[in-house]
């Protein structure tokens, strides 16, 4: 750790599993997320290593006016089963805001990508796609539900929309901040 950048490095085991609760709907869903039905129901064990650096340089943490924020962070997943090998995944995430003083307004700017490097999409369990929608990334989309989307038929043949994810996601925000009233903007 330094003035503006830390550093770390986490490492452990996880378990992860997709459960779906009534085993008529299983199919219908693993086929609306595009995801393995085999692996629903799977509690696979990972080993996994995650270094992130951030570095972050702003006038004011909590309501910044100028500055820039840094994020890099590379995941390793790797199956601790043999059964499971063909499960490892490496994810990749970088993430810059810079925020640009001009007069009484502040240009608020944010870029993300990520990528996970795996083989086949269908078997990267859906926690840890990537998915956008929401105030923090697309506003005009509800949180999570961005295209690609799927639909997925209950029980009594409703239609419900679930998000996909991807495996490759990039955003870019421009803002314009001004105040309105004292503190409020």
């Amino acid at each position: 750790k330094t003035e503006h950048c830390d550093a770390a490095l986490n490492s452990g085991f996880e378990w992860m599993k997709l459960h779906i609760k009534d085993s008529e709907e299983q199919l219908s869903f693993a086929q609306a997320i595009d995801f393995q039905p085999q692996l629903i129901d799977t509690m696979i064990p990972f080993f996994f290593i995650e270094p992130t650096i951030m570095c972050e340089a702003l006038d004011n943490a909590l309501n910044p006016t100028s500055g820039g924020v840094s994020l890099f962070s590379l995941k390793g997943m790797i199956p601790v089963l043999g059964k499971y090998k063909n499960s490892f995944f490496f994810k990749a995430l970088f993430e810059q805001s810079l925020f640009i003083p001009m007069k009484s307004v502040v240009a608020a700017l944010r870029f993300r990508c990520g990528h996970i490097f795996y083989r086949e999409f269908s078997a990267i369990m859906p926690s840890e796609r990537f998915y956008l929608g929401g105030s923090h990334s697309l506003r005009g989309y509800e949180a999570d539900l961005a295209p690609p989307l799927g639909i997925f038929r209950d029980d009594d043949g409703k239609e419900h929309i679930v998000p996909r994810g991807g495996r490759t996601m990039v955003n870019a925000n421009v803002e314009l901040r001004f105040p309105l009233y004292k503190k409020i903007g």
